[in-house]
């Protein structure tokens, strides 16, 4: 009897490990890897639909001023600050359809990131690395981190800006506020 309370004893002092623990850092670059991955895999392979036509449009049209005078007279309201990049961006890489989607991938992951900076900066970096994964495999973010629309980068940059109020309201100072309110009007343009 001895031996089976000395067993006993042993097995409720030895700490209980029922899952890997990994640093919030390293499930942070998990996180960033397998998100490109997904976001980037077979990225041209579908067609371009109707959204993602007008984006091809706009990205081919001559210059940038071109593709200002297109909310002008068709289409008021439309922002287009991620047009003109796409079609710089389409300007050096091409107008297929990996091209034209590829902006929208790299900003995806550039959120996730400008996330994880943030979160860092407002909570914990365990708080950081959950709040990337529930981002990063978001359907809706997925989904349109495949398309060329103008969201990710809406996402990226409104996440910026929010992280630049973040720092102007912990240690305020012209430098930071002046980027802040380029930012805030970079958000309203997108």
């Amino acid at each position: 009897m001895g031996g089976q309370d000395n067993i006993k004893t042993s097995a409720a002092t030895a700490p209980s490990r029922s899952a890997i623990e990994l640093e919030p850092t390293t499930i942070f670059a998990m996180t960033m890897v397998a998100a490109a991955a997904l976001y980037f895999f077979r990225l041209g392979v579908a067609s371009l639909g109707a959204s993602e036509a007008y984006s091809a449009w706009a990205a081919a049209m001559p210059s940038a001023l071109s593709i200002i005078r297109i909310p002008i007279l068709l289409d008021p309201g439309k922002q287009v600050s991620y047009y003109i990049l796409l079609h710089y961006f389409t300007g050096i890489f091409g107008l297929s359809e990996t091209s034209l989607r590829m902006l929208s991938a790299i900003s995806a992951v550039a959120t996730l990131a400008i996330l994880f900076v943030l979160a860092r900066a407002m909570f914990t970096d365990s708080i950081a690395a959950s709040a990337c994964v529930l981002w990063a495999f978001n359907p809706v973010i997925m989904i349109l981190s495949r398309r060329a629309r103008m969201y990710p980068m809406l996402a990226a940059i409104a996440l910026t800006h929010f992280m630049l109020l973040w720092q102007v309201r912990k240690r305020p100072g012209w430098p930071r506020a002046i980027a802040c309110g380029i930012f805030g009007a970079l958000t309203i343009y997108t």
